[in-house]
């Protein structure tokens, strides 16, 4: 679905853009490559450039991606559409390496705000741009 497509990249966007401006460390994938994150315009562009791709969701790869880039980030954050259910998503986390912290961020227009939290896991539901404020705080209070 295209709308939620959207909504993906713009909540990966700007997640990304803050973690920039706030002057964290940020290598910045998707399932295909890698964009640029030294600052936000350069990243924000990467970011207009992600296409939707055809076929089944698999967010396998950006995990193992992740292990294999950045084995020792603080933090990895996926973000993806709602084709996958809280189960399957805990499933692909397994791939990032033990003891970085977790969030999966599943977008969906149908989703109200949510997160559940499992050791260093955070699976996060999100149905509108409009509610990530909010989600940011939880995540930073969580």
């Amino acid at each position: 679905d295209e709308d939620e497509f959207e909504l993906a990249v713009a909540v990966y966007a700007s997640i990304g853009q803050q973690a920039l401006r706030e002057e964290l460390e940020v290598t910045a994938l998707t399932a295909t490559r890698t964009l640029r994150s030294t600052t936000p315009p350069s990243f924000l562009d990467d970011c207009a450039g992600i296409e939707l791709r055809d076929g089944e969701p698999d967010e396998a790869p950006v995990t193992q991606e992740i292990a294999r880039t950045v084995p020792h980030a603080s933090l990895a954050l996926v973000v993806t559409g709602s084709s996958l259910d809280a189960p399957e998503l805990r499933a692909r986390a397994a791939h990032v390496p033990a003891g970085v912290r977790t969030v999966i961020v599943s977008v969906g227009e149908h989703h109200e705000l949510a997160l559940q939290t499992r050791n260093l896991l955070t699976v996060a539901t999100l149905g509108s741009a409009k509610d990530l404020p909010r989600l940011m705080r939880r995540l930073v209070a969580a």
